[in-house]
C-alpha cells in the first residue's frame, strides 16, 4: 500500500477531527521516528497509527478479560466433572464393601473383622473401572425419579 492510500484510508476510517497536546520529549520522539518514514507520511497519519496501535492493544486487554472468564469457566467445569467421578467412586466403594461384609456374613468365608479398609478400597476402585459407567447411569436413573417425584 503507498503511503497515499494509507492516508486516504486513515482519513476514511477517522472523520471526526482531535486535537491533541504532547509534552516536549513525546513530540521529539516522534519528529525522530517521522524522519525515519517517506515525506508523504503526515505526522496525523504517525499519530492515527499510534493511537490505533494503542487502541488495538486495548481490545486485547478487554479480551483477556474475557479469555480470563471463559478460562475459569473451564476450569470450574473440570473440577465439578472430577467432583462427580470422586463423589461416584466413593459411594461404589462404600457400596462394594458393604456387600462384600454381607457376602462374608452369608457365605461365612470372611467376618467383617478380617478385611481391612485397604480392600474396601482396591476393590472399589477396581470394580468402579469396570462397572462406574453401569453405576453412573443407575445414579443418574435415580436421581430423575427424584427429580419427578417432586
Amino acid at each position: 500500500m503507498t503511503d497515499k492510500s494509507m492516508r486516504e484510508k486513515t482519513r476514511e476510517r477517522h472523520p471526526f477531527p482531535l486535537s491533541v497536546r504532547v509534552t516536549a520529549t513525546m513530540k521529539a520522539k516522534l519528529d525522530q521516528i517521522l524522519e525515519g518514514r517517506p515525506r508523504s507520511v503526515a505526522m496525523n497519519d504517525l499519530i492515527l497509527e499510534a493511537l490505533d496501535l494503542y487502541l488495538e492493544q486495548q481490545e486485547d486487554v478487554i479480551g483477556s478479560r474475557l479469555h480470563f472468564n471463559r478460562t475459569l469457566q473451564t476450569r470450574l467445569n473440570k473440577l465439578e466433572a472430577e467432583l462427580n467421578r470422586l463423589s461416584m467412586l466413593m459411594i461404589f466403594t462404600m457400596a462394594n464393601g458393604f456387600a462384600t461384609v454381607m457376602q462374608g456374613a452369608v457365605s461365612g468365608q470372611r467376618s467383617a473383622q478380617t478385611v481391612h479398609g485397604g480392600f474396601y478400597i482396591k476393590s472399589g476402585v477396581e470394580s468402579f473401572i469396570a462397572e462406574g459407567s453401569q453405576l453412573a447411569e443407575q445414579l443418574q436413573n435415580i436421581q430423575q425419579s427424584m427429580d419427578s417425584n417432586k
